[in-house]
C-alpha cells in the first residue's frame, strides 16, 4: 500500500477499501527534528573531503536503494579494481541508507533522485574539487529544498522549507557560512537517516556509467 509523502509533514491519508484512512504522519515517519540525536562527525570518516557525495536514504535496506536504480547491483564492496568515476556505495545507516561516491554526482541527478524518494525522502550533500557544492532534498520524486551548502548567504530566497533548521545550523541568511558537518546534520534532520557503527562498511555496491 502506497502512502503519498507531504513535505515536511510525512505521509498523507491512506486509501484502504475505497475508505480514506487518516494516519498520524508522526507515527508512520517520525522525522529526525523531532528526535535530535546526532551523529558525532567521527561516524562519516569514509567520506573524502575534497570531493564526494552522500545520499540519505530514508526507510531502504542498502539493496533496495541501489535496486532503485535499475544498474546491476553487487553485494559488499568492490575487490575487482578501483573506478574512475560512477562506483556508488550503499552503506547501512540509522533510518536507512546512506550512497556515498567519490568525485560523483549521480546523488545530485533528477532521474536519480526521482527513483530513490518514491514514497520516501532523501537528502544529498555533494562538493566537487572546485569548491562547487549542493544540498538537495526530495520527497516523492519531486525536489523540495536546493541550495550551496558552502556558501549558503548567496541564496537569494531564504523562506523555504525548513528554515528554522537551516538557520539554526547556520546554512541560512545573510553572513551564512557552511560548513560539512551542518550540512550533515540537515541531512539526518530532514530524512531520519543518520550513519551508525555499521556505516564504515559497504553492504552493496554498482557502477552508474551513465555519466
Amino acid at each position: 500500500m502506497s502512502r503519498p509523502y507531504v513535505p515536511g509533514g510525512g505521509f498523507g491519508p491512506v486509501e484502504s477499501g475505497g475508505r480514506i484512512l487518516s494516519v498520524p504522519a508522526a507515527k508512520i515517519f517520525p522525522i529526525c527534528r523531532t528526535k535530535r540525536i546526532e551523529t558525532p562527525v567521527s561516524d562519516y570518516d569514509w567520506i573524502d573531503d575534497d570531493a564526494f557525495c552522500v545520499t540519505f536514504v530514508h526507510g531502504l535496506t542498502p539493496r533496495e536503494a541501489l535496486d532503485r536504480l535499475g544498474v546491476e547491483v553487487f553485494e559488499g564492496d568492490d575487490d575487482e579494481g578501483d573506478y574512475e568515476e560512477g562506483l556508488v556505495s550503499a552503506r547501512p545507516a540509522e533510518g536507512g541508507t546512506i550512497l556515498s561516491e567519490w568525485n560523483g554526482f549521480a546523488g545530485t541527478l533528477p532521474e536519480v533522485l526521482s527513483r530513490l524518494s518514491s514514497a520516501t525522502v532523501t537528502a544529498s550533500v555533494f562538493r566537487n574539487v572546485n569548491m562547487v557544492a549542493h544540498f538537495v532534498h526530495y520527497a516523492d520524486g519531486k525536489e523540495v529544498l536546493g541550495f550551496d551548502w558552502m556558501f549558503p548567504g548567496y541564496d537569494d530566497d531564504d523562506s523555504g522549507p525548513y528554515l528554522a533548521e537551516r538557520t539554526e545550523l547556520g546554512l541560512a541568511g545573510e553572513d551564512a557560512e557552511g560548513d560539512l558537518p551542518e550540512a550533515l546534520r540537515l541531512a539526518e534532520r530532514i530524512t531520519g537517516v543518520r550513519a551508525d557503527g555499521s556505516s564504515g562498511t559497504v553492504a552493496a555496491h554498482c557502477v552508474f556509467e551513465h555519466y
